[in-house]
């Protein structure tokens, strides 16, 4: 289990579409929707941590 200091509380406002996507998203992975969003927050970080390593790839075998 968690403790709580390995979590936030957040409160935002999103909208309504969005906040149904990840409902139905929450629904179909059997999850709660707190979970969903992390989720889609890890995917996205690890996209962005994937795209870097590729950047600095290509930026150290560019020549100069």
């Amino acid at each position: 289990m968690k403790k709580a200091a390995d979590s936030a509380r957040i409160l935002f406002t999103i909208p309504v579409e969005v906040a149904s996507w990840l409902r139905e998203r929450a629904k179909y992975h059997g999850g709660t929707l707190s979970a969903e969003i992390v989720r889609c927050a890890r995917e996205r970080m690890e996209r962005e941590s994937a795209a870097a390593a590729k950047d600095r790839a290509n930026a150290a075998a560019a020549p100069e």
